[in-house]
């Protein structure tokens, strides 16, 4: 008997160090798809910045043309004096032609644009509302995980109660059998016990087709495969300085404002310079000989709309997005405050549940003590014995429910204020 039990002992133990963490769990989530996806999306918000940078460069563009004309025309413009001296002596090939090939360089360099710098102080904050929505998106897969485990926990807890309540009811039936060989007790007296053995293996299979589906999802969420209970334990307290599930929004209505302000300063002037070279080539239309110009130009060019329909109605959408967002955000910071006074509540009357959990577990096991007692003595029926057998193993699945429901909204209260679970449960 004294080696049975260290060997079971034993077994638990190896079972215990075998078995998943919870905070392995959680680092295996940073290893998935949908984590690296989220990262993926800030990297493209850090690009919209660096692509409104880029158009503060100069642009620098090569060319090649090759032209046919109904009238010679001009290979590049020629001052009077020397046009004058041209005409005067034919045998001059003057650069006008009826086919032109060009080839050369330009380029253009905005200097001033009153609209890019606000353009990119709106990028920069909604790279910051990327950061913050990826954070979100991961404390959200943390509790989904946490819960989903809880859940699986408390299975475990409904599985182990009724294969408590098995074990001790074959006890029972290993106890009375051979007073039922004696005669002493009726056969019938085995068979209530019996149907009842039946109906716990249909429970017991049912919880663990349902443990089987919880273990699925777990094991999309995280790659890896969870057999045995995973011990949660408090580690800390959530963290409610501010409602973190507000931030992103807040970035999202400053970064409307911009727009809005954007949309405004398309109006100013904008200031360029540009430029080009180019090499042109063509057979004299006077004397048929092969010219070659060259020519060049660098200038700094002003504009202003004067009249653009499409500003005001881009100003209008701007406005509407940024109303859009407002709203959003005093219906989020509404909602939300509401919700965590809720759960704040919720989990204080959990504790308190689980404590009388805790406690009414042990007073049915000493009167299911008892009952076993009085059966013996044939003071109580099997029937009555039965029910404090169920009575027991309710409490003990109550009891895991609790648990797992106290676990529940610990999460959701730590997703709201942003808090990351590794902190909260280990």
């Amino acid at each position: 008997m004294k080696g049975g039990k260290i060997a079971f002992i034993l077994l638990l133990l190896v079972h215990s160090l075998s078995a998943l963490s919870i905070g392995e769990l959680m680092s295996a989530l940073k290893k998935r798809p949908q984590y690296k996806l989220d990262l993926i999306s800030v990297e493209k918000s850090s690009l919209e910045i660096r692509k409104l940078e880029d158009k503060k460069m100069p642009k620098i563009d090569l060319f090649a043309s090759y032209e046919l004309f109904s009238s010679p025309n001009g290979l590049v413009p020629v001052a009077p004096n020397k046009m004058t001296a041209m005409v005067k002596k034919q045998d001059i090939a003057q650069p006008f032609g009826k086919s032109i090939s060009r080839g050369g360089l330009s380029f253009s360099w905005p200097l001033f644009i009153a609209s890019l710098r606000t353009l990119e102080e709106r990028a920069q904050i909604l790279l910051l509302a990327e950061k913050e929505r990826r954070r979100m998106s991961f404390l959200e897969r943390e509790a989904l995980l946490l819960g989903t485990v809880s859940r699986l926990n408390y299975l475990r807890g409904v599985k182990e109660a009724l294969n408590a309540k098995r074990r001790s009811i074959l006890s029972t039936i290993d106890r009375i059998g051979v007073e039922i060989s004696s005669g002493r007790k009726s056969a019938d007296a085995l068979l209530i016990l019996r149907s009842r053995i039946d109906e716990l293996d249909i429970s017991i299979d049912e919880t663990t087709r349902n443990m089987e589906s919880l273990s699925a999802e777990i094991e999309k969420l995280t790659g890896m495969r969870v057999k045995g209970f995973v011990r949660l334990s408090k580690a800390g307290d959530i963290d409610k300085r501010e409602i973190f599930s507000l931030k992103e929004i807040e970035k999202r209505v400053k970064a409307a404002e911009k727009s809005i302000e954007a949309a405004r300063e398309s109006r100013y002037p904008t200031l360029s310079m540009k430029g080009n070279y180019s090499l042109s080539r063509t057979d004299a239309y006077n004397n048929g000989k092969a010219v070659e110009e060259s020519f060049g130009s660098v200038g700094l060019y002003l504009s202003m709309p004067i009249f653009d329909s499409s500003i005001a109605s881009s100003t209008e959408e701007a406005r509407l997005a940024l109303m859009k967002e407002q709203n959003r955000y005093l219906e989020a910071a509404k909602s939300l405050k509401v919700e965590a006074k809720r759960v704040e509540r919720e989990i204080e009357i959990l504790e308190h549940s689980l404590k009388l959990a805790r406690r009414n577990v042990k007073h049915k096991k000493k009167l299911l003590q008892l009952a076993k007692a009085k059966l013996q003595n044939e003071r109580i029926r099997y029937e009555e014995y039965l029910r404090y057998e169920d009575s027991l193993a309710e409490a003990r699945a109550l009891y895991y429910k609790y648990s797992s429901l106290l676990w529940q909204s610990r999460a959701r209260l730590a997703v709201i204020y942003g808090n990351d679970l590794k902190g909260i449960v280990k």
